[in-house]
């Protein structure tokens, strides 16, 4: 059971980070976008 709780976690951790890099990426893709139009 702890096994399976830790595994829970560290997917959450990854999902976590996933999402904070994934945000980045878009910021950075609509900031050069705007970047381009201006």
């Amino acid at each position: 059971m702890a096994l399976i709780f830790d595994d829970y976690l560290i997917l959450l951790k990854y999902i976590k980070y996933s999402k904070i890099i994934i945000d980045a990426y878009v910021c950075t893709i609509i900031r050069e976008g705007l970047d381009e139009k201006v």
